[in-house]
């Protein structure tokens, strides 16, 4: 809107007076994109404090999302210090890019605003990790959203839980509703299973977890059920990867049913629920020596404790049996099912079950069923419903999973068709109106697209 009101409609100048089209903001340098949600501009180190001054009121600005850039191009650091003081009114704060360091959340500590924070987040590209950002951190006693790397997790998660209480008078439980650890790879990501069965203790709020564990044979000793402490308020919780990647390697089937009854456990309500094994890391040199990716664990009958709160419910890299929820007393809100890479044709047999048993699965339908279908059986998916192309394709086309409704099947092919045909350039023999009357027709004749 702000490029449109500035280029093309003078007649909108007038509106961009109003503050309130201002009050959520992202800055990002023009070689290096944002990830963030948020709706920004690209800019450099000169033009960030004349936007600074040109915004109608910078106090009522809310929501501020700065990526400084990486090594190519970035912010200058000075900038990007003096820029952050300016905007007094801040309760969400999304910081990244190589010039995010230590300095800069020192900075940043000292405004006043960082008391009313309400959401923080330091991306994987910053220059300064999480304990550079603790003294900041241990200040915005009201924080709700947290997103930040995983060096030393226990330590900083146990230090922001104290000093959150003592700002809070002592008796008072931190606020922290969402914690999500990110980084480059899964290990990045990974806290020891040991702080996630302490999570509920001190964070009894939290709703929402996302990160990876990074099991090997040395910790699994403290990932038992009798070790799990319920999170009662967790409901959507994401694990990238169960294992190591780098020097380590898979779990055995009896491990997979441990830490996975010590996730269900801790995890008592939850109602979105992603776990994914990991794939251990097998160089090329290892691979000439003959090494090669061990086989995926399978549940060792854990899946017979999935909480009954369920909804959604991912499982990806881990080999599955069509009797593993036999023993399961139901899920009577599970709506969407998603058995991703390596579940194989135990997984589909599984799904198809849970599918056709309206008693154990009431909202369940094949709508709401996904399965990859890279490395099933030929006859195991003709039984799903697959036609023969479908599942001569569908073996070879990824880890993408398909949907056990042939409508829905039926549209994204239609919809897939209509996209190639809109990016295929106009013929020389076929004018550019007549082009466009065929697309509507397709448009016309298609289905809306499924959320």
């Amino acid at each position: 809107m702000l490029t449109c009101a500035l280029a093309v409609c003078k007649a909108w100048r007038d509106s961009l007076k109003s503050s309130a089209l201002f009050s959520r903001i992202g800055l990002w340098t023009s070689r290096y994109g944002s990830g963030s949600a948020t709706d920004g501009v690209h800019i450099s180190s000169g033009n960030v404090l004349r936007l600074v001054d040109w915004l109608p009121d910078v106090t009522a600005v809310h929501t501020l999302a700065l990526d400084t850039g990486d090594k190519h191009i970035s912010l200058d650091p000075n900038v990007v210090k003096k820029a952050l003081s300016r905007f007094t009114g801040l309760t969400s704060l999304s910081l990244n890019g190589k010039k995010i360091s230590a300095a800069v959340l020192a900075a940043v500590a000292k405004q006043p605003y960082v008391a009313n924070l309400a959401s923080f987040e330091l991306g994987g590209g910053c220059a300064a990790k999480a304990t550079a950002a603790l003294p900041l951190l241990s200040l915005a006693s009201r924080l709700e959203t947290l997103q930040i790397d995983n060096e030393s997790a226990t330590f900083v998660l146990r230090s922001l839980a104290n000093a959150w209480r003592e700002k809070r008078g002592g008796a008072a439980q931190p606020l922290l509703r969402s914690l999500k650890f990110v980084g480059w790879s899964s290990m990045s990501k990974s806290i020891c299973p040991k702080l996630f069965c302490e999570l509920s203790e001190l964070f009894p709020e939290l709703e929402e977890l996302h990160t990876a564990f990074s099991l090997s044979s040395t910790c699994l000793s403290v990932t038992s059920a009798h070790a799990a402490r319920p999170c009662l308020r967790l409901r959507r919780l994401c694990l990238d990867s169960l294992v190591c990647v780098y020097g380590s390697v898979h779990l055995s089937t009896t491990a997979c049913g441990n830490v996975l009854r010590t996730i269900f456990a801790a995890a008592a309500n939850v109602e979105v629920l992603t776990i994914r094994h990991g794939v251990m890391y097998v160089s090329g040199k290892d691979r000439k020596q003959g090494k090669r990716i061990a086989p995926f664990p399978g549940v060792d009958g854990a899946l017979s404790e999935l909480p009954a709160s369920l909804i959604s419910f991912t499982l990806s890299q881990i080999s599955l049996l069509s009797t593993d929820l036999d023993l399961h007393p139901g899920l009577p809100k599970l709506k969407h099912l998603c058995f991703g890479q390596a579940c194989g044709d135990g997984g589909l047999e599984l799904a198809l079950e849970l599918a056709a048993d309206a008693a154990k699965c009431p909202k369940l339908t094949r709508a709401g069923i996904f399965v990859d279908a890279q490395g099933l059986s030929t006859t195991t998916l003709l039984a799903a419903g697959l036609t023969d192309e479908e599942a001569r394709t569908r073996q070879s086309g990824g880890y993408l999973p398909i949907c056990l409704d042939p409508a829905v099947r039926m549209r994204r092919a239609e919809q897939a068709v209509a996209a190639q045909k809109a990016r295929q350039p106009v013929c020389s023999g076929e004018s550019e109106d007549e082009s466009h009357m065929d697309e509507d027709k397709d448009e016309e004749a298609g289905s809306p697209r499924e959320d």
